[in-house]
């Protein structure tokens, strides 16, 4: 893929007995990330919000903000310690007021967090604790209303494979209980996975590989037992998406197409029998395009 600050514009046309034409224009710095993003109407020039993010040397995005027009933007920044971790967040919604304020504290070995909900004074309301295992898997979390009463539980097994297993969440008197279980190929790849609640409704993922070891197949199978599928060529790189009803019926299909950057270049969409094509293209500065 090709490196440094560039621009995208999406272009999403409707089939051809249903005219218009919906445009989104992207700017990426030259780590890749977005920094500008401009929704439009349909057919036209106006705009219909433009987003604007921030980040640190290390990348971290510290704020975002999307602008409604007429004076409406909602808002959110981060901060990050000397240790690359997020040690704040707020969120200022359209009305200008701290809809979510929050502080991150780590323990010394990294094996706890606590989180303090806060309002706009900087008054606690409500507080998080989060603990982990040393390599980071996470096995308990807890959440605190105002006056310190416990009101939600989640506890985490995992087999010696880093696996989750087992959760339980506890919320309201009530405990649901999900199992974790998991088929594996002879490269140990987890071919499928079954999270099964108490009344044995499953949630189903399938996945296939290609002989160099990347995803070919991905299958999704909810509770309701719609599904969706997304097939990948031998670089990881989506090439068809179907979604299917709970009757089995296929509701859409998607095609991806790819430049020879590896960049995604057109997308095909039949669903509820209408066409659709979204055409990406892509700028660079003159300094990247020389390189």
């Amino acid at each position: 893929m090709k490196k440094g600050a560039r621009s995208l514009i999406i272009y999403i046309s409707k089939e051809e007995n249903q005219p218009g034409e919906e445009k989104v224009y992207r700017e990426f710095n030259e780590d890749g990330k977005m920094v500008l993003q401009v929704e439009y109407k349909e057919d036209s020039d106006d705009t219909i919000s433009e987003t604007k993010w921030k980040y640190d040397t290390n990348g971290n995005e510290i704020e975002k903000v999307i602008d409604f027009g007429e004076n409406r933007t909602l808002q959110y920044f981060s901060e990050f310690d000397d240790k690359n971790r997020l040690s704040f967040s707020k969120t200022i919604n359209t009305e200008g007021k701290v809809e979510d304020q929050r502080v991150f504290t780590w323990n010394e070995d990294e094996t706890e967090l606590v989180v303090t909900l806060q309002d706009e004074d900087g008054n606690t309301i409500g507080e998080e604790l989060k603990y982990y295992h040393p390599n980071k898997d996470i096995k308990e979390e807890l959440y605190y209303d105002e006056e310190g009463n416990l009101a939600e539980k989640y506890t985490y097994q995992y087999d010696d494979q880093s696996r989750l297993i087992d959760k339980i969440e506890a919320m309201g008197g009530f405990e649901s209980h999900y199992r974790y279980e998991y088929e594996t190929d002879s490269e140990n790849n987890i071919t499928e996975m079954k999270v099964i609640d108490e009344e044995g409704g499953m949630h189903i993922t399938r996945t296939e590989f290609h002989d160099n070891g990347k995803k070919s197949m991905e299958e999704f199978i909810l509770l309701s037992g719609a599904s969706e599928v997304f097939y990948y060529d031998e670089d990881e790189k989506v090439r068809q998406e179907e979604k299917y009803d709970t009757t089995g019926f296929k509701i859409s299909e998607s095609h991806y197409f790819y430049d020879d950057e590896g960049d995604l270049v057109r997308k095909h969409i039949l669903a509820d029998n209408k066409y659709f094509r979204i055409d990406y293209e892509y700028s660079m500065t003159l300094e990247d395009e020389e390189e």
